[in-house]
């Protein structure tokens, strides 16, 4: 009996995993003072913007918080108290979000400082932005 010969696979070339990079940034539309009329809602502009090199799932999360109530609101109509997602960044993309404070008609005049950042879920939370401060006068 003569042998045949067998096939034997050339083993798959590796693919390269690709060097991701993660980054986000965040900035106050209007600069970091803003003046409110007490026993009013205030709505104040944040932009958050993937400025990593991949699509990315951004939170923007409230860490500081002040006297006054404050919600994160997207422009779709969704708030948190904390923290609010923006799935499906695309890289170099900004969006548009509100820091909305309820002001009492009672409260006397102040200001109260809130403290937010972005963070990146793709990177499970290792890359954030610095976290940026906006002064709220209630007058």
């Amino acid at each position: 009996m003569i042998p045949t010969e067998t096939w034997t696979p050339e083993p798959a070339t590796e693919t390269p995993t690709p060097n991701v990079h993660y980054a986000t940034t965040l900035a106050i539309d209007g600069g970091e003072q803003h003046s409110c009329v007490l026993g009013n809602s205030c709505e104040i502009g944040i932009l958050v913007t993937n400025s990593g090199d991949t699509s990315d799932n951004i939170s923007l999360a409230l860490v500081q918080t002040g006297a006054w109530p404050a919600q994160l609101c997207r422009m779709d109509g969704v708030c948190s108290d904390n923290s609010l997602p923006l799935n499906g960044m695309g890289p170099g993309n900004t969006a548009y979000a509100k820091l909305v404070i309820k002001l009492p008609g009672d409260a006397t005049s102040q200001t109260i400082t809130y403290g937010l950042r972005s963070i990146s879920n793709g990177s499970n939370g290792s890359v954030m932005s610095n976290v940026v401060t906006v002064a709220v006068e209630g007058k």
